[in-house]
């Protein structure tokens, strides 16, 4: 068993959870991040908080050392694919609190402007990582931000599942430098999943989890699963968790 992980996402936060329930989860793993999903068209909904939520965990964060990435989804992923900076200038100010941005594409292929892409990140990123989430068929548009990026520091999410919570028949080899893997995690077949991507990686990776800290009926983000799979995966974190971020 490796230290390899610097860094674990759980993804869903919503209007089901409190900002005070994440940070209890934040003191006790140091090494978490909350993927906190953002959608013009499901806010509110389950795995998607409402605005009112997201004003909430604004004023929260401004006081609590809480890791948050914003994971862009729908028409405001299309948008940003396509050139335009909706996403930024329709949640302005709410954006800031996330120290990773990651653009989720699920299982649609959009047009990609990767250099009008770059440029946009460049002006409203402030230098944050920005994720790409990486499943069967877009290498080539992964590729293509990683050439135009210059200061802005693209890096891969391999989802082979698109977001849908599906685990891999095998998981793809580390290649790009720091690297996360999701798709189908949970509590149950965390360690031995994580054995199978020790395999694989040659270096510091993180790990993202979603529908496995869910209820059982889906419909809110589970406390006490996360707390579980948090404890799996403490026995493969690496010591310092924010060297990443340097």
């Amino acid at each position: 068993m490796s230290e390899m992980i610097k860094l674990v996402t759980l993804t869903g936060a919503d209007d089901s959870v409190m900002p005070d329930d994440l940070m209890e989860l934040r003191s006790n793993f140091p090494f978490v991040e909350f993927g906190i999903l953002l959608s013009r068209d499901k806010k509110g909904h389950p795995r998607y908080p409402s605005s009112r939520w997201l004003e909430k965990m604004l004023e929260f964060k401004k006081n609590h050392d809480l890791r948050l990435a914003g994971h862009i989804c729908g028409s405001w992923a299309e948008s940003l694919y396509g050139g335009s900076p909706d996403f930024f200038e329709e949640l302005d100010g709410v954006q800031s609190m996330f120290s990773r941005l990651q653009i989720n594409f699920g299982d649609k292929s959009f047009h990609l402007d990767a250099k009008r892409l770059i440029d946009i990140l460049r002006q409203y990123g402030e230098k944050r990582h920005v994720i790409f989430q990486l499943g069967a068929g877009n290498q080539w548009e992964f590729q293509l931000l990683r050439k135009n990026q210059t200061e802005i520091v693209i890096l891969p999410l391999y989802d082979m599942s698109g977001g849908t919570g599906v685990l891999p028949r095998i998981w793809p080899p580390q290649v790009n430098g720091f690297t996360g893997y999701a798709g189908g995690l949970a509590p149950h077949n965390l360690h031995a999943e994580l054995e199978k991507i020790e395999q694989v990686a040659d270096g510091p990776i993180w790990i993202d989890v979603e529908t496995g800290v869910r209820s059982q009926d889906k419909s809110r983000f589970d406390i006490r699963k996360a707390w579980q799979f948090l404890s799996i995966a403490t026995e493969w974190t690496i010591g310092n968790e924010d060297r990443f971020m340097h």
